[in-house]
């Protein structure tokens, strides 16, 4: 789509409730126009947008989650009310006060990618299969070695 296209797109979008939506779009040109284009920039500015740190500073108590992969065997992924509620906010805010919809697509895939960053990033213990909070790292987390 050339930008002529998107540019008659965006009166599509226009809403009473929120008048200031072609403000979105121009910042977005000035970031796409630019020729180092960094993605903290982008990530900052839908931190700022969504309201994130609320969400980040709820507590993240883990549930493990075992699901039955067929001739994989069992796979286990562990989720948070509030992972739930930060994914909801950013990519389907209608579901955020429906913990677990299945609606939110891939919801379980992030899971697996939010259990590997607080296993390397936070010394939080992960629940084992009894609930316990005993293990290092999420089940079945191959780690890499040097």
């Amino acid at each position: 789509m050339d930008r002529s296209q998107r540019k008659a797109n965006r009166d599509r979008f226009q809403d009473a409730e929120f008048p200031n939506l072609n403000q979105y779009f121009t910042w977005r040109d000035e970031v796409t126009n630019q020729a180092n284009i960094d993605p903290a920039d982008s990530a900052g500015f839908y931190w700022i947008k969504n309201s994130m740190a609320k969400y980040a500073d709820e507590t993240h108590t883990l549930e493990r989650v075992a699901v039955d992969a067929g001739n994989q065997g069992t796979k286990v992924y562990y989720r948070s009310s509030a992972f739930w509620r930060a994914t909801a906010k950013v990519n389907l805010p209608a579901v955020i006060d429906h913990t677990y919809d299945r609606r939110l697509s891939l919801f379980d895939q992030r899971c697996s990618v939010y259990g590997n960053c607080l296993a390397v990033l936070t010394e939080m213990k992960f629940p084992d299969a009894t609930n316990n909070l005993t293990l290092e790292f999420p089940e079945g987390y191959d780690r890499r070695e040097m």
